[in-house]
């Protein structure tokens, strides 16, 4: 298991692969875990590493494994990450089960780590710490108390406890901390430094809240209002940012909305309630292009901007673009004609 997928919280969302320049080459770094089964009376072994693999050759820069936890090991779903690169320090994160065995309770845990690339080693460590995003030199991502557990979309605590807050890239240390107590917790990275956290805060009325956060500060985006939220951060919607200035988020059977990331003003809306346009989901966009698709339909381009159509495609189901060309979900790429 690596970084090409992560189930951290059991919902498959695809993960950017974090690329590096160093010596002339251009290197791709993934975490990666790897279980050995004991032989006689040998234990069976889980270790987690970081690795730097040649983009041109495919060949194996360098691997720098990464210390387990005390009292905590590696299990079948730890599912490491490499959650992102600034400056010279990568940040992985993996999650992490308790050295011993329950039948009645399934206990999880997570760990972070800062790795130099200059020197491949480990220049921090800090346990019970789940990273998600890295924005202006801080790491989003959450705190997890003695007791949490991995539900089927978000990090639960029977008892609470659990934190949102947000550490320094260089060494670890506490940047901000948001003061709520929480019993849930999911965090999506939604791109240019911001993010979308649902958050649960009395565990037995399962009171949610949704909020849409600055990743470096933890607190409301500038130029956002209590009301745009609603259009950025619910269940089941999906967002795409365009590499350049904008947000789009939505779904099919919701709306479709556009943020500029500079002011954080919505630019435009499309709703279900509009008698001449349906909702299209997005699914990719770049530098002002929306990549959408509407059930039983060609793909429809949208001006990232404007909300207004640029035109159809027929290529599948799009999960990456750039300047080169567009991948669809079944490992066909095709080629920019822009």
């Amino acid at each position: 298991m690596s970084t090409g997928v992560d189930e951290r919280a059991r919902v498959w969302e695809s993960v950017n692969p974090s690329v590096v320049k160093q010596g002339g080459r251009a290197l791709v770094l993934f975490a990666s875990h790897t279980s050995t089964q004991g032989q006689g009376t040998a234990k069976d072994t889980s270790t987690v590493s970081l690795r730097a693999v040649d983009a041109d050759s495919g060949e194996e820069a360098w691997t720098v494994a990464l210390p387990r936890p005390k009292a905590m090991r590696f299990g079948d779903d730890t599912s490491p990450a490499v959650v992102g690169v600034e400056g010279d320090m990568a940040v992985v994160t993996a999650r992490t089960t308790p050295d011993f065995d329950d039948a009645y309770d399934d206990p999880r845990s997570a760990v972070t780590y800062g790795v130099d690339l200059r020197t491949h080693r480990v220049t921090w460590q800090e346990s019970a710490f789940g990273a998600r995003m890295l924005t202006d030199g801080v790491i989003a991502g959450e705190q997890l108390p003695e007791y949490a557990e991995v539900g089927t979309e978000n990090w639960t605590a029977r008892e609470g406890g659990m934190r949102l807050v947000g550490r320094s890239v260089s060494d670890g240390t506490v940047r901000w901390k948001d003061s709520r107590n929480l019993f849930g917790l999911k965090i999506e990275s939604m791109g240019a430094g911001l993010m979308s956290v649902d958050m649960v805060l009395e565990f037995k009325e399962n009171h949610g809240t949704y909020a849409l956060l600055d990743g470096a500060t933890g607190k409301r985006p500038s130029g956002m209002t209590k009301d745009s939220v609603g259009d950025f951060a619910y269940t089941g919607r999906s967002c795409v940012y365009d590499q350049r200035s904008v947000v789009v988020c939505g779904s099919a059977d919701h709306s479709l909305a556009a943020l500029d990331t500079r002011t954080h003003k919505l630019l435009w809306r499309i709703t279900e309630d509009d008698p001449s346009r349906e909702v299209p989901s997005p699914t990719a966009a770049w530098h002002g292009a929306v990549y959408a698709g509407v059930a039983g339909r060609d793909g429809v381009l949208l001006d990232a901007r404007t909300g207004k159509e640029d035109g159809t495609y027929s290529a599948g189901y799009l999960t990456l673009v750039n300047a080169y060309g567009a991948l669809a979900q079944d490992l066909t790429v095709y080629k920019a004609t822009g």
